[in-house]
């Protein structure tokens, strides 16, 4: 028998003791599961039959309960460290096309005064990151007075009036377009 001979049997009884021990734990492991079993099944008999020693005090037989549970989702937990199973895949949502020609909502009163603060901020100090000069402008609107942000809300009222008009021209528009597709398919249909 040559060196590389033995260093395979030697490797092979590695395993076959691996093996015999894994089999000595499984055993233990085995057994746990079967007295925790008798003990669950014995304690939902009892818990079943109203019996004055089968009552819940203060959820302990509860929390006992849980305890159990959790003690046996601990042992049925494999020993060694592996990758969890990959979970099932969710079907990916159908993304919604955008209608291209669909109106955009109004800007709030804020969104219009922050654009022309920024651009003065911006203006005043240039190597402040935007990240920062949001933080600091937002922060500045907070402060402001209802007089000042008055004007602002005036011209987002505007706006929000010419977003809606527009957005009802868009649905009267797209819906009248609609309107003849939809007349065609069902004179399609009655043939």
């Amino acid at each position: 028998m040559s060196a590389s001979d033995a260093v395979f049997v030697a490797l092979l009884d590695d395993m076959i003791q691996e093996v015999r021990e894994q089999r000595h734990s499984l055993k233990e492991k085995k057994a746990r599961l079967e007295h925790m079993r008798e003990d669950y099944l014995q304690a939902a008999t009892t818990e079943a039959t109203p019996s004055s020693s089968a009552t819940v005090v203060n959820g302990k037989k509860e929390k006992k309960r849980k305890l159990e549970e959790s003690s046996v989702a601990d042992t049925l937990a494999p020993s060694t460290t592996s990758t969890p199973a990959p979970a099932e895949k969710k079907q990916k949502k159908i993304k919604k096309v955008k209608d291209p020609n669909m109106p955009k909502r109004a800007m709030s009163a804020y969104m219009l005064w922050y654009q022309d603060a920024s651009k003065e901020y911006k203006e005043k100090h240039p190597e402040v990151s935007t990240k920062e000069i949001m933080k600091t402008v937002g922060a500045e609107w907070k402060t402001l007075s209802e007089e000042v942000k008055a004007p602002w809300e005036k011209k987002a009222a505007a706006a929000k009036i010419v977003a809606t008009e527009a957005m009802s021209a868009y649905k009267n528009a797209s819906g009248a377009a609609a309107a003849p597709e939809a007349a065609a398919d069902s004179d399609d249909d009655s043939d």
